[in-house]
């Protein structure tokens, strides 16, 4: 069911950025009073346990501390893994990232390929944060399509801020882009040789990383290991990895101990007890596991890759070897284990780099940055006069629903604007239904359609079949209402999504009748037929729940929760993340 929308999501976004024919916009100063609460949102793919998740979150963190007001954005729910302090919004995976921007002075995008949705919401400048990729690293493997899809995205971004110089001249020599370099910082609070290091009955050698993403190089580390038998005969090997392993421990006998998922501290006690860490990876943009051991006060040895060179000085703070070379890698293993002297230089040498790193010494580069570009504004690219507006200010759910409305007029390229009217007949379950609320006077000869997620109030008068049993329902009559569904299902004359809607309506109009076995039973037919409809995913918990079967519904839960509200629908339960809590009371 996800990968049928991410396959949604990513085709519509190429097609909207090729047919987007305007050049970069300009922007305009704007005028801040001095006690304005900068606001900055992050729009980010990707909410799990990744070195780059890690960096935006610090930022975050530490933004807040100085004031800033910082929100994350993501189609994930929150992330448990990290003590995150900002604000979080999950929108439903159907929609694009841009749609549910709330108003900010900054937009962050994390990743290339949503740059053209914040952009297209013209609530405020677009940052794009550079940490690197296959697009970057491996573009030869990229289809030619792909790489001008990335090349227009980057080209509509306002600035671009990256990590490392490497990643800058990349960025140039690649797609022509200028951008801005802060290093990534370390949190010298944690990562320090300063705080206990438990010990250990044999010394160990330290690697990190997932086994399921090739370019980490862990199957490199784990020949170089295997390499050696005077290395295995005196250090254990441990592994640190994110996610749980493919394998059982008695398959890889030669790993001493696996951790999944420690906590930041876990892992500065694990650097600052190792021997030396090794790092296998073919490319990063600037390698956090290596430089938090070097201020650990553990040497290292890593593979020569571009995020590595940002801050290595070869045979004073670490070794190198050729990447996706094992045996290059455990020859510099064994000549730092039988050297001592080569390692004690090492480690004074690490920590002298890893000073430079710290938060304390980049976060007023990142403060600085985001408030100069929080200065300018998106110049509109239209006037209100274009439209034919068919709300008005009281319409709309909140003030602020009302301003990004706004803001999308005076930045659309498109000729329809559709918001999300909110219907509230049906007793603690409100729907959402996307309708026009604006037309442009003079629309292109093919009418393009643009969608915001703004709440607007609405009140359904019968003008179809369909809402007329909607009202029957609202008035106790479920009964009348069920049949009259069940002959517009039966007239197939409809798109499959709105049978679906239909068939969502025939399931409560049954539970209303207390006939849960037969909601039940039509819940077990329609699921097959829309697996991405999360209405019917609330539905199925809420009939097991009623049949006394609740602790059959937590994977079904548990798909409603990741997937969100189904607002890729026309129409769609509001908050059903709620709807779902209120079944468990």
């Amino acid at each position: 069911m996800l990968q049928k929308l991410r396959s949604h999501l990513q085709y519509k976004r190429m097609e909207d950025v090729r047919a987007e024919t305007c050049p970069k916009r300009p922007l305009q100063a704007k005028k801040m009073s001095p006690k304005h609460r900068q606001h900055i949102v992050f729009v980010m793919n990707q909410v799990g346990i990744w070195g780059g998740v890690k960096i935006v979150f610090e930022q975050a963190n530490r933004l807040i501390e100085k004031g800033f007001r910082i929100t994350i954005l993501s189609r994930h729910p929150f992330p448990e893994w990290f003590v995150l302090q900002a604000e979080y919004i999950q929108i439903p995976y159907g929609l694009d990232l841009g749609q549910e921007i709330p108003l900010c002075d900054i937009i962050v995008a994390t990743y290339y390929d949503h740059i053209y949705e914040c952009v297209q919401t013209g609530i405020a400048p677009v940052v794009y944060f550079e940490q690197g990729d296959k697009h970057l690293f491996e573009p030869e493997k990229l289809e030619e399509e792909q790489l001008q899809f990335i090349q227009k995205q980057l080209e509509r971004a306002d600035r671009i801020l990256t990590v490392s110089h490497q990643v800058s001249n990349l960025l140039k020599d690649l797609y022509n882009c200028d951008s801005t370099v802060i290093h990534n910082g370390i949190d010298s609070d944690i990562f320090n040789r300063r705080d206990y290091a438990p010990e250990r009955i044999r010394p160990y050698i330290l690697m990190m990383g997932n086994e399921q993403i090739a370019f980490k190089g862990i199957q490199d580390v784990w020949k170089a290991y295997l390499h050696s038998p005077a290395t295995q005969e005196n250090y254990d090997l441990i592994w640190i990895t994110p996610v749980k392993p493919q394998f059982l421990p008695q398959e890889k006998p030669w790993i001493s101990e696996i951790y999944v998922n420690p906590t930041q501290q876990e892992i500065a006690e694990l650097y600052r007890g190792a021997a030396v860490f090794v790092s296998g990876s073919h490319y990063e943009s600037f390698s956090l596991p290596v430089i938090e051991s070097m201020a650990c006060g553990c040497p290292v040895v890593s593979t020569r890759n571009q995020g590595v060179l940002e801050y290595s000085a070869e045979g004073s703070n670490i070794l190198l070897a050729e990447i996706g070379d094992p045996e290059s890698l455990s020859k510099q293993l064994t000549w730092l284990l039988e050297n001592p002297l080569l390692r004690e230089s090492q480690i004074v040498k690490g920590l002298e780099t890893a000073a430079r790193f710290s938060w304390e010494a980049v976060l007023p580069q990142v403060e600085m940055y985001y408030k100069e570009a929080a200065g300018y504004d998106p110049v509109p690219l239209n006037t209100l006069d274009e439209w034919n507006i068919l709300l008005q200010k009281k319409d709309f759910m909140t003030e602020e629903e009302h301003e990004r409305f706004i803001k999308r007029l005076l930045h659309s390229s498109k000729d329809q604007i559709e918001l999300v009217s909110v219907y509230s007949l049906i007793e603690n379950h409100s729907f959402g239904r996307w309708e026009t609320a604006a037309v442009r006077k003079q629309p292109g000869s093919r009418v393009s359609v643009d969608k915001v997620y703004s709440l607007a109030r609405n009140t359904i008068s019968p003008e179809s079949d369909h809402d007329a049993a909607i009202g029957l329902l609202a008035q106790g009559k479920p009964d009348e209402a069920y049949h009259l569904w069940q002959r517009l299902i039966n007239t197939n004359d409809s798109s499959p999504e709105q049978q679906g809607i239909y068939t969502k309506w025939l399931i409560l109009c049954l539970i209303e009748l207390e006939r849960d076995e037969d909601a039940l039973q039509l819940l077990n037919r329609a699921l097959p037929k829309y697996p991405d409809y999360t209405d019917l995913y609330y539905l199925y918990a809420l009939v097991l729940t009623l049949l006394g079967k609740g602790s059959e519904a937590a994977p079904v839960k548990g798909i409603a929760k990741l997937v969100g509200d189904a607002a890729h629908y026309p129409e769609f339960f509001l908050n059903s993340s709620t709807l779902l809590k209120n079944l468990q009371q």
